[in-house]
């Protein structure tokens, strides 16, 4: 057997042998394989992902982000950072001219946000941050939002986004006092 054949073989071993709770939580194999060193892999995928949205090749550096965010789910920075590209880059007038590209931009950003909150095993700070991060965004889009009702389904998101996201702040020890609200308008 040749040696690079053999490596290949234990690896895949490897993953084969990796507990199914684990497969069952959501976590790639990259995260699997290589536990901490998986945030290494996504950052160079973070990397890839830059030179090649801006060779102007969307699809691909859309394909990186999704990799790069499966290697390291717990990376709160990597799914606010692919959101806010989506609503305030993508779903921008300046990029954007059509209220129903730019509504599918903002909705796919929020979205980004949602999917990192639902991610299994994520540590209740990283989930209420990332609520926060939703609840900051649509509230931001929803005065200049461009499709009829848009603004009432926004700021309802955002609701839920931070009623969800202070249940998790001030639950079960996830972090410490209770979030201040704001003041009465």
């Amino acid at each position: 057997m040749k040696p690079s054949a053999f490596v290949l073989a234990f690896f895949a071993a490897l993953v084969a042998a990796v507990d199914a709770p684990e497969r069952a939580q959501g976590r790639s194999r990259t995260a699997l394989l290589f536990g901490p060193l998986s945030s290494v892999h996504a950052s160079a995928l973070w990397l890839r992902y830059h030179a090649v949205l801006h060779a102007g090749d969307e699809e691909r550096a859309y394909a990186l982000a999704r990799r790069a965010l499966r290697a390291d789910p717990g990376n709160a920075e990597g799914w606010t950072y692919l959101a806010y590209h989506y609503v305030f880059g993508r779903g921008s007038r300046t990029q954007t001219s059509s209220a129903e590209a730019r509504r599918h931009w903002i909705e796919a950003g929020l979205d980004v946000l949602a999917e990192g909150r639902r991610q299994p095993g994520l540590d209740p700070r990283t989930r209420t941050e990332l609520a926060f991060a939703e609840a900051l965004y649509a509230r931001t889009v929803a005065a200049d939002a461009p499709w009829p009702g848009a603004r009432a389904a926004l700021l309802a998101r955002a609701d839920a986004a931070l009623r969800e996201g202070e249940s998790r702040a001030t639950g079960a020890g996830s972090a410490p006092g209770r979030i201040p609200r704001a003041a009465p308008r």
